[in-house]
């Protein structure tokens, strides 16, 4: 496997032997070693803090990690059977030669009965322009054939036969393993589940992100609705395929599914990670407070639902008693988990803890998690290594950042000073 020479500065989890991952694999038990250790330096950094960062959490984010390990690289052959292809005559070509060997080991009668029809229909017959992969499927079942070799003479997608979906004029493989890519999964948190639809105000943003979208999938037809309180932009069907291949659950709400950073992300070069990085925080950052927040569904907590308000008041964490705390404290945003840890990897410190929990517009009970980068050079040190992508975000950092170098914070020693200088006035 091809080494990257990509090294992050101050990188806790590079013990021993360096290794790495490329655009084609990834090493799962590496990835998983790495995250176990940044998660250790990160519970030793915040042993003392009064919110530590709990071994439990890593626990959680290996056994998602095991289930759902995902994939920067999504080759033809990873899409769903439903998936229809428009092949050039190249690839034509190839699908003649294959129902030739088809027909060289069954007559017609079988292969047709073997569901092999459709590849003498659409390449020898030419009675259709689409096949779809499940056809691919069934003739590799009978016969050797690499469905991938067909890549390069793919012209057009479509996430089924019927006419209505999204043509898309794809680049396969799909590489998500480029700064695009991890935009595309960082922005995630700012769609909609199913479909994912870009769901945000500022129009910069839906600019990057159908450029994003262009450089790692392909052209498509996309329509942005510009509304009063927000901007929707609608992609192909084909999309939440290829983020539940890359590694994040689109099939559930992310308060239900609580998605974490895909597991590559932790293999991969310092300008991948940061582009993922910057995309989470503009799209559930705070710039004001360098806050990132995410909510979690926490049905453990039916029986103090009388005790935690209904939207839209909520109920401090602080104010929960002791055992509901515990359960909060057992169903961490394994987003905002998993980032934190990402963002060790470049040297910054953040404190990830629970904010408020509420019930919901559906009656979920429901906690808001934070993660906060407090203290000033750890802000600094995050606007030189990720930043923001929205202007308006990025200025409100430079602001903040500024203010605080030219008012230093008010120390105890500066009020002792004070307050012995104003007894010496006389009245």
């Amino acid at each position: 496997m091809q080494t990257m020479d990509n090294t992050r500065p101050n990188d806790e989890s590079n013990k021993g032997e360096k290794k790495g991952t490329d655009s084609k694999t990834f090493e799962i038990e590496y990835a998983i070693s790495r995250v176990r250790n940044l998660g250790a330096a990160q519970i030793t950094t915040q042993s003392r803090r009064l919110h530590q960062y709990r071994p439990e959490w890593l626990d959680q984010l290996e056994a998602h990690y095991r289930i759902n390990p995902g994939k920067p690289l999504i080759h033809l052959s990873d899409l769903p059977g439903k998936t229809a292809i428009h092949l050039s005559e190249r690839g034509l070509s190839i699908l003649a030669d294959l129902w030739k060997t088809i027909r060289q080991r069954y007559s017609a009668k079988e292969a047709k009965s073997l569901g092999l029809e459709n590849i003498y229909s659409c390449a020898v017959a030419k009675y259709y322009g689409y096949i779809t992969i499940e056809s691919l499927f069934r003739a590799r079942e009978h016969v050797s054939f690499d469905i991938d070799q067909l890549e390069p003479c793919v012209l057009r997608v479509k996430c089924h036969k019927n006419n209505w979906p999204k043509e898309i004029e794809p680049k396969l493989p799909f590489n998500f393993f480029n700064a695009e890519g991890a935009a595309i999964l960082g922005y995630y948190t700012d769609s909609k589940h199913g479909n994912c639809t870009f769901t945000n105000k500022d129009q910069q943003l839906h600019d990057l992100m159908k450029r994003a979208v262009e450089h790692v999938i392909g052209r498509m037809r996309v329509n942005t609705g510009i509304y009063p309180d927000i901007s929707e932009t609608n992609w192909s069907l084909l999309m939440p395929t290829l983020l539940n291949l890359a590694g994040i659950n689109t099939k559930l709400r992310q308060k239900v599914a609580n998605n974490a950073t895909p597991l590559w992300l932790f293999s991969s070069p310092s300008n991948v990670a940061s582009a993922y990085l910057r995309a989470l925080w503009t799209a559930e950052g705070m710039a004001r407070f360098m806050r990132l927040v995410q909510t979690v569904a926490v049905p453990q907590l039916e029986p103090y639902r009388n005790l935690i308000s209904r939207k839209p008041r909520v109920t401090p964490y602080n104010n929960l008693p002791p055992d509901a705390k515990e359960i909060v404290n057992q169903h961490p945003s394994l987003l905002l988990a998993s980032a934190a840890l990402l963002q060790r990897s470049f040297g910054m410190e953040t404190t990830l803890k629970p904010s408020v929990a509420y019930s919901d517009f559906r009656k979920e009970l429901t906690v808001l998690w934070t993660s906060e980068i407090t203290s000033a050079g750890e802000i600094s040190k995050f606007s030189k290594l990720v930043g923001f992508d929205s202007e308006t975000k990025q200025q409100l950092l430079f602001y903040r950042l500024n203010r605080q170098s030219s008012h230093p914070p008010f120390s105890m020693l500066d009020h002792l000073k004070q307050r012995s200088e104003s007894s010496l006035k006389l009245p």
